[in-house]
């Protein structure tokens, strides 16, 4: 019995000192992400009401500031992850932005990662 005491005391502070404090979906909510292309370039933001998740997608064009909006729906995978398809005239692309320990993410276009960055805040 006295060596219980000692192990749940050690349990109890190993968990206050490592628990997880991962950044989740909801810490990317509001953040435009901007993704660069060698012509032009696409930003997105997610947004959330009533507890549903969307997407703001732009697309800018070369001299235009926003060649075009869309909103799509979000299937959220985990508390980490999401995807949605981008869907336009000719071609649907299945985006996955997937969140890590210290905030910082990945996005993949069709399984294939690419460069995406946060928005500077004005």
């Amino acid at each position: 019995m006295r060596a219980l005491l000692p192990v749940s005391i050690c349990i109890t502070l190993l968990s206050a000192a490592y628990g997880e404090d991962r950044p989740t979906l909801d810490s990317l909510v509001g953040e435009q992400i901007q993704i660069e292309t060698g012509w032009t370039g696409y930003a997105f933001t997610l947004k959330k009401a009533d507890g549903k998740y969307t997407v703001s997608w732009k697309e800018f064009g070369s001299g235009v500031p926003v060649v075009r909006t869309a909103e799509f729906d979000v299937k959220v995978k985990s508390d980490y992850q999401f995807q949605f398809q981008l869907k336009r005239e000719t071609k649907v692309n299945e985006i996955l932005v997937s969140l890590g320990d210290r905030g910082e993410f990945k996005v993949y276009s069709d399984g294939m990662r690419i460069y995406a960055k946060r928005s500077p805040r004005p």
